[in-house]
This record gives structure tokens, C-alpha cells and sequence, in this order.
């Protein structure tokens, strides 16, 4: 676990996990050393970087087969510019 997970809304909710993270401060720690690991690992410049890799890796293939699109590593340019 990285934290407490409270409904939207739930005030008393809200407050009992405060309590409990204030009573176990021990508890509070661990949970806040799981949640900067997954935040380094899962929200880190390198793991973005691969998911925008991947997103436009997918958007190309989906233009691969797509009449006219051409080879889909290179940008074709428009009729009036591509005689000149």
C-alpha cells in the first residue's frame, strides 16, 4: 500500500485515515517510502518517454496500409510543394 484510499466525499472517512496516520507514524513511513518508489518508477522521465514512444509507435502502424500515406517514417509534403 502507498497511503490510505478514502471515497470522494467521505469526510469521516477522510479523517479516521488522518488519525490512523498520525497514530501509526511508523505505518505513515512505510507507505510513503512504497509511494515515492512507484512514483519514481511509474512517473519518471524514462517511463514517460517510453509511454510517448509507444503511443507514436502506435499511431504510425495505424497509418501503415492507409492508401497514399506513403512510407510511414517520413512526412509527405503537400502536392503544390513536392514538384518544386
Amino acid at each position: 500500500e502507498t497511503g490510505w484510499v478514502v471515497d470522494d466525499g467521505d469526510v469521516g472517512g477522510f479523517a479516521a485515515a488522518m488519525v490512523e496516520a498520525l497514530k501509526y507514524p511508523e505505518e505513515a513511513a512505510r507507505r510513503g517510502a512504497r509511494a515515492r518508489v512507484r512514483l519514481g518508477r511509474e512517473h519518471s522521465w524514462p517511463s514517460l518517454i517510453s509511454r510517448v514512444r509507444a503511443a507514436a509507435d502506435r499511431a504510425v502502424s495505424s497509418v501503415d496500409g492507409v492508401a497514399g500515406a506513403g512510407d510511414a517514417g517520413q512526412v509527405a509534403a503537400p502536392a503544390s510543394r513536392a514538384a518544386s
